[in-house]
């Protein structure tokens, strides 16, 4: 799915990114998940974190939300998605965008 991140001047890109949750919201605020799974609702949205979560404890790794959200979202959106990752135990929380070139 598309999703146009805001930029920054000082975005970096990754060193590691295990243990992260990818979870993007398009333009038109749908949910969904890095394996392009849609998330239709809150409690779809904390499953999914939630099941992510179970799967990286198991295997001894911290667990971080990588919150792509489209530069059009309205923030209520963000938020609704935090919300729903703290309800699954997931509090560290990521937000992609893309660096500027000046």
């Amino acid at each position: 799915k598309r999703v146009n991140p805001p930029t920054a001047d000082n975005a970096q890109v990754a060193k590691n990114a295990t243990g992260r949750i990818i979870v993007n919201v398009l333009a038109d605020g749908t949910v969904w998940g890095q394996d392009e799974f849609a998330l239709n609702s809150t409690e779809a949205i904390t499953d999914y974190v939630g099941q992510a979560k179970d799967r990286n404890d198991g295997n001894g790794i911290p667990t971080r939300l990588h919150l792509r959200a489209d530069e059009e979202v309205d923030t209520r959106e963000i938020k609704r998605v935090i919300q729903a990752a703290g309800d699954a135990g997931v509090n560290d929380v990521i937000f992609g965008s893309y660096v500027v070139e000046r």
